[in-house]
């Protein structure tokens, strides 16, 4: 879906003469990762707006993608599956969010629970998958990177 786009658009620069024809999978690739970013962040602020709690949604949204790019994670078998996914996982982060907020009782269990959650991130990232596999250099750079993270 997204990436067969990011392909179209990458062979389409090639037919212009704008890239060279091996670099069309990594412009590709380059592509899907902006506009799945872009995608995820309008659904982050869409549900946002129906939450009525725009900034901390657009802030949950920072604080993810900046830990989990060395973090890692599971990756989905397929980009629908992916998508799915990820959707999911967006609208109750932000349904815990917007909970939290309105009920107190609520809040203080969520701020509990993503304390833990932060050291299971903190102890056992990064999470390399068969789809992204990590090398020692890497699992270590990564591990560091992602507590660090983690922490801010």
């Amino acid at each position: 879906m997204i990436y067969k786009t990011a392909l179209k658009v990458a062979h389409n620069l090639d037919a212009k003469g704008h890239i060279k024809t091996e670099e069309i999978e990594i412009i590709a690739y380059g592509l899907f990762s902006v506009l799945s970013k872009l995608i995820y962040g309008i659904i982050t602020l869409f549900i946002g707006i129906l939450f009525n709690n725009v900034i901390e949604s657009l802030l949950f949204y920072i604080a993810f993608l900046f830990v989990k790019k060395y973090a890692g994670g599971i990756h989905a078998s397929t980009e629908t599956r992916c998508f799915f996914a990820s959707f999911v996982s967006i609208v109750c982060s932000l349904s815990c969010i917007s909970f939290g907020i309105e009920f107190e009782f609520l809040g203080k269990i969520i701020i509990s629970l993503s304390l833990a959650l932060s050291v299971f991130i903190y102890v056992f990232a990064p999470i390399a998958s068969e789809e992204k596999p990590l090398d020692k250099i890497e699992l270590e750079k990564y591990a560091k990177l992602s507590r660090i993270r983690t922490i801010v």
